[in-house]
């Protein structure tokens, strides 16, 4: 076999390294200048022993030496399927589909207001499902997932801890069925023994807080800061482990990084940033610009890599980290693939983020939570999804890492989920940046042989 490099391969250059990356496979690599220029020898025209005599000679030192060398670098990119005629990744598609992460809305009912609110929530629905019917849900999930994976029951809102009975014992019952619970909550309800009932059922707990007071009241109501503070110290007291979420409106948008330094004061495990959905009450003012979305998460990622953030995991709209550029995967998310969301009056949907009538595949107190989950239209459309099938991303350098991302903001932008999303040009620039502030750190720098 005669080496060959794909010319498909596309060059980003900084400083004294170049990143390459092939589009269609998603397979990318570092090199050196003396690594460029042995890769340009990779032309499908010559053998490896004429590469080998033709570099070495342009090489200082022991010419028999070199050629090792250089032999062991060509040898490694072929291992890996650097080298050679480059195919499309098609990924081959899961044949079995099991739940992982079940998101049940208690109520609709909250007590807050919230400019940007997803779910519009407010009061709560007349036909809100009863404990039972919960219980009823937990069952069929359990039933749903697969022996070796973890099944994780989200309890959000509305305000869940409104419902608070309703709460601890449906977490009890998903415990006892050997399922982990996680609660998503304002924290204004989190008083001293609501924290002691969190510590006893749920293993993970995500506290909504947009920034520091200023920002935060503006979005949620004047006093609410110091009132989910409250709560947020009621969890430390009981040494709870939580994280913060926030949602990143062109209203908060300057106080999100403080959100770094909060963490790190009051020990939070993680922050989650992610760029305000347009549906439910947010509008398209609070909607962030391409360039403000790179600029502020380019200052926070910056934030995170500092010493004095070291016990403090960012992840943002949970793309951009290590996971996401050093392993292709089949789908760009959960949506309908192993997440399912439930609404308070038993509306079943692929996402927490898409409870709207176009995503509606079902009812719990009309249908099996099994028939919608292997035959409904509305899963089915989610994966069978390929970005392969996305014109406008054919040519795209990020197309296998973003997958389109989120697809409720494809939708909102073009009426349906085979489209490029609202924040696209910011991810595609975000998405470079995070093979140069992670590849390049963590990968094992495919270079070139010993400099010249």
């Amino acid at each position: 076999m005669k080496p060959y490099l794909s010319k498909k391969y596309q060059k980003f250059k900084r400083d004294e390294l170049t990143l390459l990356i092939e589009p269609d496979s998603g397979k990318w690599f570092f090199s050196k200048d003396e690594g460029l220029s042995l890769l340009e020898l990779c032309d499908g025209e010559k053998d490896l022993n004429e590469i080998l005599d033709i570099f070495s000679s342009t090489c200082d030192g022991d010419p028999e030496a070199k050629k090792k060398d250089v032999e062991v670098f060509i040898k490694s990119l072929e291992s890996s399927g650097i080298l050679g005629d480059v195919k499309p990744n098609k990924i081959p598609r899961f044949t079995e589909f099991y739940v992982k992460n079940a998101w049940l809305h208690l109520t609709d009912e909250c007590n807050l207001r919230c400019k940007y609110c997803y779910r519009d929530s407010a009061e709560a629905f007349d036909n809100e499902l009863s404990i039972e019917e919960q219980k009823g849900i937990i069952d069929q999930v359990k039933e749903l997932g697969h022996e070796e994976t973890d099944q994780w029951i989200v309890f959000t809102g509305g305000e869940p801890l409104l419902k608070s009975e309703m709460l601890w014992e449906l977490a009890s019952y998903a415990k006892e069925k050997g399922m982990s619970c996680k609660l998503v909550s304002n924290g204004l309800l989190i008083d001293k023994e609501a924290a002691k009932k969190i510590k006893s059922l749920f293993g993970d707990v995500n506290v909504s807080i947009d920034g520091l007071k200023d920002s935060h009241d503006k979005l949620r109501g004047k006093g609410n800061f110091d009132r989910a503070m409250r709560g947020i110290e009621n969890l430390i007291e009981e040494d709870v482990k939580f994280s913060i979420g926030a949602v990143m409106t062109r209203e908060n948008l300057d106080d999100i990084p403080n959100l770094l330094k909060l963490a790190k004061q009051i020990n939070a495990a993680k922050v989650l940033a992610a760029p305000v959905w347009i549906t439910g009450r947010a509008n398209s003012e609070l909607m962030l610009s391409n360039d403000e979305i790179v600029a502020s998460f380019r200052k926070l990622m910056s934030q995170a890599e500092e010493p004095s953030a070291d016990n403090v995991l960012l992840e943002i709209e949970r793309f951009f980290g290590a996971r996401e550029i050093t392993k292709i995967r089949p789908y760009g998310c959960g949506a309908g693939v192993s997440l399912v969301s439930f609404g308070a009056n038993g509306d079943i949907y692929p996402c927490v983020t898409m409870h709207l009538p176009a995503f509606k595949a079902g009812n719990i107190r009309n249908d099996s939570l099994k028939d919608v989950w292997d035959n409904s239209p509305v899963f089915q459309e989610f994966r069978g999804f390929s970005i392969d099938d996305v014109p406008e991303c054919e040519k795209c350098t990020w197309k296998r890492f973003c997958h389109g991302a989120c697809k409720l903001n494809a939708y909102v932008a073009h009426g349906t989920i085979k489209a490029p999303g609202l924040y696209c040009k910011a991810y595609a620039t975000l998405y470079e940046d995070a093979i140069w502030n992670y590849g390049a750190r963590e990968s094992k720098k495919l270079n070139s042989p010993p400099d010249k």
